[in-house]
């Protein structure tokens, strides 16, 4: 049989060991595999090595012959959506080993904000499980599992750092478009104020990356955007960034600690409670240290509300469209 394809199976076996040894920590909080996944990695094993499509395989779920019992093809389902769910990164790779195997499968492959965004991670860093040298062919599964236990701390922590990459691929995305927007809206005398573009990229990266990420997406948005745009002008900027602060902050928080059955629902929470709460932190910072004796309750309100009725109803129409894309459908996050 070709070295290619042998390499391909040792590697595939690699991946499902890991794959479900790491699920098993998480969901079975057991160092070593339980007996349960412990059968299921075997059986996994002895299907790989017996598989006759190795050459051109791609996904098991798209393979014309479910060799699979009906027992462990629940099983490793299960495993898998574990994985895309919480893994993206994983899923990434395994798309692009995919493409590269069998090049039909691109026309297959849907171009959704998460699969580019899950690419792009895996340019920026290759799947981690792989950077181990494990030669299975030449080691027993016993080998294999005490590699892996001895292991899962180092790739625990490798899956934690690619899911901050991950976080700062989108924060800095974000912050990318917080530059870009306002420079297309600005073309439209006051549009700034009236249709709040800065506002939309920030207040998205609290709900989608924490409140660590969306802080930082908040203060560095209006800050490089006044740098190199000159919009906002240097006076309104500190006020500017404790409002956008505020937005990533609070939205950040509220997706961590306030969810709802209903996505729809968490998400409008996360956004309205933000909304509310950045632009209160605006007209304090405003009447009591940047515009002392120039600021009123009419001021405020004309600029909170009145003015910016627009770009709030951008922001609610548009904001949730987003997050149920990213965080619910593509599971980005």
């Amino acid at each position: 049989m070709p070295k290619s394809i042998e390499k391909k199976r040792s590697e595939e076996k690699k991946m499902v060991y890991e794959m479900i040894a790491i699920y098993c920590r998480k969901k079975h909080h057991a160092r070593d595999l339980c007996p349960e996944c412990q059968k299921l990695a075997d059986y996994a094993c002895q299907r790989i090595d017996r598989c006759p499509f190795m050459e051109t395989k791609t996904f098991c779920s798209a393979c014309k012959v479910h060799c699979y019992q009906k027992e462990y093809r629940e099983k490793i389902r299960e495993v898998m959506r574990f994985f895309r769910t919480t893994h993206a990164l994983c899923s990434s790779y395994h798309g692009h080993q995919t493409c590269r195997c069998d090049p039909e499968s691109k026309k297959r492959l849907k171009l959704t904000p998460g699969y580019v965004i899950m690419v792009a991670e895996a340019i920026t860093r290759k799947v981690i499980i792989f950077r181990f040298s494990l030669d299975v062919d030449r080691k027993s599964n016993r080998d294999v599992r005490i590699y892996l236990a001895r292991n899962h701390s180092v790739i625990e922590r490798e899956i934690h750092m690619n899911k901050s990459i991950k976080k700062m691929t989108i924060t800095g995305c974000c912050i990318a478009l917080g530059i870009i927007l306002p420079m297309a809206f600005h073309m439209i005398p006051n549009a700034g104020s009236i249709f709040l573009p800065m506002h939309i990229p920030v207040l998205l990266c609290g709900i989608l990356c924490g409140w660590q990420y969306g802080a930082i997406c908040g203060i560095l948005t209006p800050f490089l955007s006044s740098t190199f745009t000159g919009m906002p002008p240097a006076a309104m900027l500190p006020a500017m960034m404790c409002e956008l602060f505020t937005y990533g902050l609070t939205s950040g928080l509220l997706s961590q600690f306030v969810n709802f059955k209903n996505p729809l629902a968490s998400t409008y929470t996360h956004l309205v409670g933000a909304m509310l709460a950045g632009r209160i932190v605006s007209g304090i910072v405003n009447a009591l240290i940047f515009r002392v004796g120039n600021y009123s309750l009419e001021i405020f309100l004309s600029a909170a509300l009145f003015t910016a009725i627009p770009g709030l109803l951008i922001q609610l129409i548009i904001i949730p469209i987003l997050v149920y894309i990213l965080k619910y459908k593509s599971k980005v996050i």
